[in-house]
Parts: structure tokens; C-alpha cells; sequence
């Protein structure tokens, strides 16, 4: 990621956000086009996934999310932030939220918008569980159960 410097006969040259200069190849651009992420008004989309735990009311967690995104000052209006089902997890339903802000305080809006809706998501008590998994230990253990101690070698 970063801003186009110039274009030459042999290469798009890039200066990303950490201030390094980045030569991609013309023939590389031709097989794999570079995308434009702020647009062409300096605006940027972002998502965030959600995961909430089956048997949520999910219309309420899609607009739970969505006023969410909407109270943050830097989030645009215009289009107005949208939620989703974006997929079923194993141990969760994946929400997406979708916002748009401007390109150069992206990281601070998408902070703002986390923490907004994570907190609003709380004061609702939706459960956003963690994936777990049960192990099943089959067998006589027995009194073996730690019986081996460590051996220490020493090589001479």
C-alpha cells in the first residue's frame, strides 16, 4: 500500500505509508492491476467482523453495530454504514460492518468505530464467545499418569 510517486516506461513507483519507495514492475501491474483503495475523493471504505454467538437476535446486533459506526464523528453519512451476515463460524455468526471515512484518518476511525461498537454491543449483553474446543483423553492412564521423568543426558 501506498501513494503513486510517478510512472515510468519500466515501473509504478510507490511511497508507502512508512515513507519507502516501492518499484513494481509495469509488466507486474498488467498481470495483477493495482487497486485504488481511497477513490477518487480521498474517501475509504472499512469493515469490521463481529462475531456473536448462535441464537443472537440478529437484526439487533446488525443495528446495534450499525448506530454504532453511524455515532462516530468522522464516519460518513453518505453512504450510510451498513451490517450483514458475512458468514456462520463454527462457533459464531460473523457480522460484517461496513463504513465509510476518509482515507487519512483511517486507522483512528476504525479504532473509534471498534470500541463504539464493542461497547454497545456489551450494554446489550450479546455474547461474542471465544472458539473453544473439547479434547478427549481415551485409555487407562492409570498410575503411568507422570510416571516417566525427564532423562538428562550429557554428551561427553
Amino acid at each position: 500500500m501506498g501513494e503513486v510517486e510517478t510512472t515510468n516506461v519500466r515501473s509504478v513507483v510507490l511511497r508507502t505509508g512508512d515513507g519507502q519507495i516501492v518499484h513494481i514492475p509495469n509488466a507486474d501491474v498488467l498481470k495483477n492491476p493495482l487497486v485504488n483503495r481511497t477513490g477518487h475523493d480521498g474517501r475509504r471504505r472499512s469493515s469490521l467482523n463481529f462475531g456473536v454467538a448462535y441464537g443472537t437476535d440478529l437484526d439487533v446486533a446488525e443495528r446495534l453495530l450499525v448506530d454504532a459506526a453511524a455515532s462516530v464523528e468522522d464516519v460518513h453519512s453518505e453512504p450510510a454504514p451498513s451490517a450483514w451476515v458475512a458468514s456462520l463460524g463454527e462457533s459464531t455468526v460473523v457480522l460484517e460492518l461496513r463504513f465509510w471515512h476518509d482515507h487519512p484518518i483511517r486507522h483512528q476511525v476504525r479504532s473509534d468505530v471498534a470500541h463504539e461498537a464493542l461497547a454497545r454491543l456489551d450494554a446489550a449483553e450479546v455474547s461474542m464467545p471465544f472458539p473453544t474446543q473439547e479434547l478427549m483423553v481415551t485409555g487407562n492412564l492409570g498410575s503411568s499418569w507422570g510416571a516417566h521423568p525427564i532423562e538428562e543426558r550429557t554428551d561427553s
